[in-house]
């Protein structure tokens, strides 16, 4: 396996940063597998942030990931409240225009990645266009 192939380091479990750092990583490699170009990680404005910013067939795609560990506070996806979308939307709109890309279609994904530590298994859940944007 060459090195750039290798799995994420498996981070300490108990620390919410390093399971959303690794979750993040992740994504990232699941999604360049499935031919989505990475324009931006961690893109921040004042209003909000986006965890991914990439693009497929001529269209840009903002992804949120979400990663658990166990389902106690539920699943990934429910942790996407009503109040973060509004702040997805309104800080991919801001992207749109920072980036000039006033007539470029885009959407809102969601990744959910839960990781079960006992069996060493991590489940990824893709939830395509869940805001809707343009």
């Amino acid at each position: 396996m060459l090195f750039w192939q290798r799995k994420p380091k498996e981070p300490d479990w108990s620390s919410r940063r390093e399971v959303g750092a690794w979750g993040e990583r992740v994504a990232l490699d699941y999604l360049k597998k499935k031919g989505y170009r990475i324009l931006n990680q961690h893109w921040t404005h004042r209003i909000g942030e986006i965890d991914i910013v990439a693009q497929k067939d001529q269209r840009v795609i903002f992804v949120e990931v979400k990663t658990r560990t166990n389902l106690r506070f539920g699943t990934p996806e429910e942790g996407i409240g009503w109040h973060k979308q509004q702040k997805l939307r309104r800080t991919a709109n801001v992207y749109m225009l920072k980036h000039k890309l006033v007539d470029v279609p885009y959407q809102i994904d969601a990744l959910a990645i839960i990781r079960d530590i006992l069996l060493q298994e991590t489940k990824i859940r893709h939830l395509e266009n869940v805001i809707e944007g343009r």
